[in-house]
């Protein structure tokens, strides 16, 4: 089951905090093609700062696993001429209706979401973190190295073992 946000004991985080998670944004751009935060106005540090308070950032690096698995938010599943062009941006990413529907999966690949789905249901919500992570990387090759460790076939990885061998 996922953890359930307590949105009324939020805490202002750290700008090193909104720093990282720009950061993240800018990497994962450069991977999937989005285009980079250059400019961080009033309005993105205030949004960046409400996503971080409510789920930190191991939450918003969930987020940017989510999306660089999708087909379509990373521009791989084909569009209609009127998109075809459109590119997820930052200022789409913290809109907060999108950012929850990322966070959910309702972006996802429509085969990963039913295994994922399924693997859930047997799974306790660690081992569910640490699938979500896994399957980011096998799609996209992202992995936060100073958040969850050494990456799957790195020396001193602490996935678990088990999840390795799926």
């Amino acid at each position: 089951m996922a953890k359930q946000l307590n949105i009324w004991n939020l805490k202002t985080p750290a700008s090193a905090d909104v720093q990282a998670a720009v950061d993240g944004w800018n990497e994962a751009a450069k991977r999937a093609g989005w285009p980079p935060c250059r400019m961080m106005t009033v309005a993105r540090k205030r949004r960046i700062q409400e996503i971080l308070a409510a789920g930190g950032v191991e939450l918003w690096l969930e987020a940017l696993g989510n999306a660089e698995g999708s087909d379509f938010l990373t521009g791989r599943a084909p569009r209609g001429p009127a998109h075809e062009s459109w590119r997820l941006g930052i200022d789409t990413f913290i809109r907060p209706d999108v950012f929850a529907r990322i966070v959910e999966g309702a972006y996802s690949n429509r085969s990963a979401e039913a295994q994922t789905a399924a693997a859930a249901q047997t799974l306790s919500p660690e081992e569910s973190q640490w699938r979500a992570r896994l399957a980011g990387y096998a799609k996209s090759k992202f992995w936060m190295t100073g958040s969850w460790g050494p990456a799957p076939g790195e020396p001193g990885c602490i996935v678990p073992p088990n999840l390795l061998t799926h």
